[in-house]
């Protein structure tokens, strides 16, 4: 199989993409391990304060460990988000 080296510029290439493909190389970034899910809400949803950080790390701490809680803790914390949304 032939190998072909084409020099794009990143920003040229970005900018022409569609919200569905940013999707996209959002995902592969992900995917191979050079983007995490911790970073994205990190850029997207920055704390104002003090108490908005502590909150927004709390969050973090809690994302992925549902099995450390208990059965109570689970579901307070599925009612408080029900109650929000």
């Amino acid at each position: 199989m032939p190998y072909i080296d084409i020099d794009i510029d990143i920003d040229d290439f970005l900018d022409g993409l569609k919200s569905r493909d940013i999707q996209e190389v959002i995902e592969w970034l992900r995917d191979n391990d050079h983007l995490s899910e911790e970073d994205l809400i990190e850029e997207i949803d920055t704390p104002r304060s003090y108490t908005g950080e502590k909150f927004e790390e709390s969050l973090l701490k809690l994302r992925g460990h549902s099995s450390s809680l208990s059965t109570e803790e689970e579901e307070y914390i599925i009612n408080l988000a029900n109650r929000i949304s």
